[in-house]
Order: structure tokens, then C-alpha cells, then sequence
């Protein structure tokens, strides 16, 4: 698997110890945000795509931090623009016509290059960008409980409803209803401007270091420095390098970087950001025909401080995933152990016969009592839509026959896609963002090699 940063590039390799006139045992940190690390945008607005070149902007959604302090608030704006507009993909491409969709499909590449803080500051970056996500949902797993003789399918069966309730309050709650609502008439039509929607996220690659200057830090502040994390508490990590149930295997290494630092209760710092936190992937099973999807699950048991400090070892841990934030296209499910499973929309079932039964209506001719011929227009139309979109609406409006084909065209590719194609497999790309909750306590070390 293709790592994403070498450990001692991170932040911590570049921190200065030094100490103060004053104070002989003041410790300074040098506030370095490194090459690598990824900026987590959203754009503010919809952008209909024109020409390469054209300005876009965004707002972070998530700080950035350098050692245990923000460096860079969330809502701060970002500037950039769309490089180059490329071509799908010929598959991609084929399905949008069986689909009806006829719009030359573009992907765009965006790239940003200035933040702009709330004081009018602007600070120039170099990044790379990855491919725009249109619809992140952030993704809870659900308490663990003892199970007993039914207790696994019950628990199973309240976390797909649990998952099911928070998916429909997020669509609900989140901003741009009406702007969706027109996205999806106009995805409809044969021929369509293509745009980014206006909640689209990107992870903006730092290519360069971002310098924030020095801060001072008191010893008593690093005192519980890679101590054990306290039991039930919460980080958030990004993924070292993708993970696909269709290629890793059980026992693959997996490793994850903090992307926010770990407080004690009393909030000491426990784990700055950049602790590596290492563990295993403990069950893959690949999508298979039959519409049989993949399935992945892996735990933690290991963190570390970046190099550079005294306290530099391994100390064991029980932890296992507990959020992530994925494409609700991908209709992933979390169970309450961390396990991430993709799962299908209940549609599948109800769009073959729905299908089906149009286009069997729309061959069908009423007659009335004084012998003329009632046309289901209604089912003509809804055949020939099911089939191949708006264009199909209005050519089963034109004729009964052709609305009918396009009816039985659209149950069987619903009814092959739905049952008997290969199902889908979890992947989660680099840098995705994850939440970890550790468990019991283990006060066990390893150590990495000697101290400093």
C-alpha cells in the first residue's frame, strides 16, 4: 500500500527544544503544519463549469493543528481555481447514455493556492487536490451490547435503523434543499450543464510547509506526554493509505495519523498531532457476484508519539473505529465493533417491478362504452422515464410500443444490477477521516529504539 508521508517528515521531526533565559526549563515548539497533510475544503457556492482557469472558492471544515493549538480555523476561506476540465471514463461515459444522459460528461481538477484567514491575512500555498466529493455524511457506530441467543441480529437490525435516522436528519438539516432539488431535475435532462454542487469537499494536499512561528510550552503541559489514553475517549485520525476490501487481506498492517491532538481529563496533552497509531485488519471479504457486497473491518492496537520526544514508544491500546466520513453514494453501514459493511437501497427491490408494471400498463388499452380507445398515457410516460430518463418520457408519449420496450429495458438492467451483478466493495481512499475510540486499559510498552 502506497504510504502517504514518512513519519519523519511530519511536524515533530521539525520541533525545536530550546531553552529560555529566564526560565531554563521553558521548552519552545516550532509551529510547523507539513508537506502532506491534508486541507479538508468544501466550496461555498455551486460552479457551473465553463473553461479551465475560472476562480473557485472554498471554507475549511476542519482546523488544522501544528503540535497540540489551531493553526488554522475551520471557516477559514480558501482560493483556487480549475486547472483542467478531462474526460470521463468510456464505462462511466456508457452508463450516463443507457441512462439517457447524452451531456460530454468532463471530471474537474481544481487546485488552491491561498488561504484567507478572518483578519484579511492571506497565506500562499502550493497544493494537490484530490477528486471532489459531492455528498459526505459522517458515519456513527452504535453502542456495543451484550448479545444473546437473537441479541447480534436485533443489535444489527436497530443499527441499520439508527444509521437509516441519522442519514435522513442530516439531508434534512443540511443547507441547500432547493438547490439539490433543482440539481436532480436537471441531472434529468438528455442534454445538461455540468457543475460543482455547492457542499462538494476536497482534500487540498499540502505540497509545501506551512510555518506558523514559535510558542512557548510550559513542562508541567507535557507531563502525561505519552501516557495511556484514558478508557472510552475519542481521537481523530486520517488513514495512512487506502484501504479496499478487495485488496488487502486479513492481517495487512494498517496505520492511521492523529489529526487532532489527545487531552487528558485534565487537559495535559497526551498525543500532539502526527502520533502514529498502527493496528491490523482483522476481516476483508470482497464483493462477489449476485450483488454480494465487501465487507472490512479492522482495529487498533498501537500509538506513538512522533519522533523527536523521550517519550517515544509504543504503547499498546484496544481501539477500534467508531465514526468515518464517507460518500453517501457508497451507502456504507458502521456496526457497533467498527466493522464497515456497503449495504443497498431498499429500491432495488421496488424498481424492477415498478418498471415492470409500467410498462405492462402502457401496452394495455381501455375501451370505453362508446368504443374509443383510452391511451395510458401516464404509464407510457412513466415507462419510457424509467428507461432512459426524460428523453424516455417523451418518446413513450409518442409511442406505445417504444415505451413499453424501454419499460422492460429498464426493469431487466434494474433487475441485473440490482441481483445479479458483482455487489460493491468498502474502500476507503487515503486521508480518510476517521474516529477511534480506545477501550481498556493496557499500561504495556514497546520500545522503539533508544531515547534521546
Amino acid at each position: 500500500m502506497k504510504s502517504a508521508i514518512p513519519l519523519n517528515s511530519f511536524l515533530f521531526a521539525s520541533m525545536l527544544w530550546s531553552q529560555s533565559g529566564s526560565s531554563p526549563a521553558q521548552r519552545t515548539v516550532h509551529l510547523i503544519v507539513p508537506a502532506g497533510v491534508p486541507l479538508r475544503l468544501a466550496l461555498e457556492r455551486r460552479t457551473f463549469l465553463k473553461q479551465p482557469g475560472q476562480p473557485i472558492r472554498a471554507r475549511l471544515v476542519e482546523p488544522v493543528y501544528a503540535f497540540d493549538r489551531i493553526v488554522v480555523p475551520s471557516g477559514t476561506e480558501a482560493l483556487g481555481r480549475i486547472e483542467r476540465l478531462d474526460d470521463v471514463s468510456r464505462g462511466k461515459r456508457t452508463r450516463a447514455i443507457l441512462a439517457g444522459d447524452f451531456t460530454p460528461l468532463r471530471e474537474a481538477q481544481v487546485t488552491f493556492d491561498t488561504l484567507i484567514f478572518s483578519d484579511g491575512k492571506r497565506l500562499p500555498l502550493t497544493t494537490a487536490v484530490s477528486t471532489g466529493t459531492k455528498r459526505v455524511v459522517h458515519l456513527e457506530s452504535g453502542k456495543q451490547k451484550k448479545k444473546g441467543i437473537t441479541g447480534g441480529a436485533i443489535d444489527r437490525a436497530r443499527e441499520a435503523i439508527h444509521q437509516k435516522e441519522q442519514e435522513a436528519i442530516q439531508m434534512v438539516k443540511a443547507p441547500g434543499k432547493i438547490e439539490r432539488a433543482e440539481e436532480i431535475v436537471m441531472a434529468k435532462l438528455p442534454w445538461h450543464p455540468q457543475w460543482l454542487p455547492s457542499d462538494m469537499r476536497f482534500n487540498a494536499e499540502l505540497k509545501t510547509a506551512l510555518d506558523f512561528g514559535t510558542e512557548a510550552v510550559q513542562p508541567s503541559a507535557l507531563e502525561q506526554l505519552g501516557s495511556q489514553p484514558p478508557a472510552d475517549s475519542t481521537i481523530r485520525a486520517r488513514l495512512v493509505s487506502q484501504l479496499n476490501s478487495a485488496a488487502v487481506k486479513v492481517g495487512s498492517p494498517v496505520e492511521a495519523v492523529l489529526s487532532e491532538p489527545l487531552f487528558s481529563t485534565d487537559h495535559h496533552l497526551i498525543f500532539p498531532v502526527g502520533s502514529m497509531i498502527t493496528g491490523t485488519v482483522t476481516e476483508a471479504r470482497p464483493a462477489r457476484r449476485l450483488h454480494r457486497n465487501g465487507q472490512l473491518r479492522f482495529s487498533f492496537n498501537g500509538i506513538q508519539p512522533p519522533p523527536g520526544f523521550e517519550q517515544a514508544s509504543v504503547r499498546h491500546v484496544e481501539a477500534n473505529v467508531s465514526g468515518v466520513d464517507a460518500n453517501r453514494s457508497e451507502h456504507l453501514k458502521l456496526d457497533s465493533e467498527g466493522g464497515t459493511q456497503a449495504t443497498d437501497s431498499k429500491t432495488r427491490y421496488v424498481t424492477p417491478l415498478a418498471a415492470a408494471l409500467l410498462a405492462t400498463m402502457s401496452l394495455h388499452q381501455d375501451r370505453e362504452l362508446d368504443g374509443d380507445v383510452n391511451n395510458n398515457s401516464a404509464a407510457e410516460a412513466g415507462s419510457g422515464g424509467i428507461g432512459f430518463g426524460l428523453l424516455g418520457t417523451a418518446a413513450g408519449l409518442a409511442s406505445r410500443t417504444f415505451a413499453a420496450g424501454l419499460g422492460f429495458y429498464g426493469a431487466g438492467w434494474a433487475f441485473y444490477s440490482g441481483f445479479l451483478a458483482r455487489g460493491r466493495d468498502v474502500d476507503f481512499p487515503q486521508d480518510t477521516a476517521l474516529e477511534i475510540r480506545f477501550g481498556s486499559r493496557d499500561n504495556s510498552t514497546t520500545e522503539v529504539g533508544p531515547r534521546p
